[in-house]
C-alpha cells in the first residue's frame, strides 16, 4: 500500500499528477496561492464519482477529496464493507452538527482511518436539512486521503492566522464581553479557512445524540479509484 492516493504518492509533483490523470482544472483561488496551496480538480457529471480534487502544498501532494454522487443504501452498504475489508475498521467516528445558514443545518456521520503516519482517510456523510421540516434536501459523500504531518502544518499555519484575530478580543462572550465583535470575528475567522482550504466547510464539535439512526457510508471503492 503506497503513502497516497491511488496511483500517485504525497510529495508527487503537479506535473507528475497532471500527466497521470486526464482533464485536471486549476482550481483558481489566489488566498491559497499566496499560502502555498494549489488544487487541481475534475468533474465527472453523472456517474458515480461527481468531482476529484488534488491538493498541492508547496507543489507538492499531500491531499486527495474525491466526492460522489447519491446511491442507494444497498449499494453504499457494500462499498464500505468493501473499504472495511482493505483498511480494517475504522480508528473512530463521531456525529457532528453546523448550522449553515438560517434555514438549513447539516448533520455529519464521519469516520477516521489511521492507516500509517502518512495515510489518514476521513470519510463523511453529509446531510442538509430544512430546519422547519428536518426533511434532507441533498446528501455529500466524501472521502479525504491526506499526508497527515503536512496537513498539521496547514493547521499550524491556520492557528496563527486564528491567533492574530482573537488578539481583537482576547475574552470569550459573557455579561461583560463584546458578542456581536466576537460573532464577527468568528465568521471572519471561517471565510478565511475557507480561502486557505478550497472548499472545505468549518465544522463545529456539537456530538448529536443520534446514534440510534443508523447511517450507511461508502460510495467508494468504484473501479478502484476511490
Amino acid at each position: 500500500m503506497i503513502n497516497g492516493y491511488d496511483k500517485v504518492e504525497w510529495g508527487t509533483s503537479i506535473e507528475d499528477v497532471l500527466s497521470k490523470y486526464e482533464g485536471l482544472k486549476e482550481l483558481e483561488n489566489e488566498n491559497n496561492k499566496k499560502r502555498g496551496i494549489i488544487a487541481f480538480y475534475k468533474e465527472y457529471g453523472e456517474g458515480v464519482m461527481s468531482q476529484r480534487y488534488f491538493y498541492f502544498y508547496n507543489n507538492r501532494l499531500y491531499k486527495v477529496r474525491v466526492c460522489f454522487n447519491e446511491i442507494d443504501n444497498a449499494a453504499e452498504n457494500l462499498l464500505y464493507a468493501k473499504f472495511e475489508k482493505k483498511y480494517g475498521e475504522p480508528s473512530s467516528k463521531r456525529n457532528l452538527k453546523y448550522y449553515v445558514s438560517e434555514n438549513n443545518y447539516v448533520e455529519v456521520l464521519q469516520f477516521l482511518f489511521n492507516i500509517s503516519d502518512n495515510l489518514n482517510i476521513i470519510l463523511s456523510l453529509e446531510d442538509l436539512y430544512e430546519k422547519s421540516t428536518n426533511i434532507i434536501e441533498a446528501r455529500n459523500n466524501i472521502y479525504d486521503y491526506l499526508d497527515p504531518m503536512v496537513d498539521n502544518q496547514i493547521l499550524i499555519m491556520l492557528s496563527k492566522t486564528f491567533q492574530k484575530l482573537r488578539y481583537r478580543n482576547k475574552n470569550m462572550p459573557n455579561e461583560n464581553g463584546d458578542i456581536e465583535k466576537f460573532n464577527n470575528d468568528v465568521k471572519e475567522i471561517i471565510l478565511i479557512y475557507k480561502k486557505v482550504v478550497g472548499d472545505f466547510t468549518p465544522r463545529t464539535d456539537n456530538i448529536m445524540n443520534n446514534n440510534d439512526k443508523v447511517k450507511s457510508i461508502g460510495n467508494l471503492m468504484k473501479s478502484g479509484e476511490a
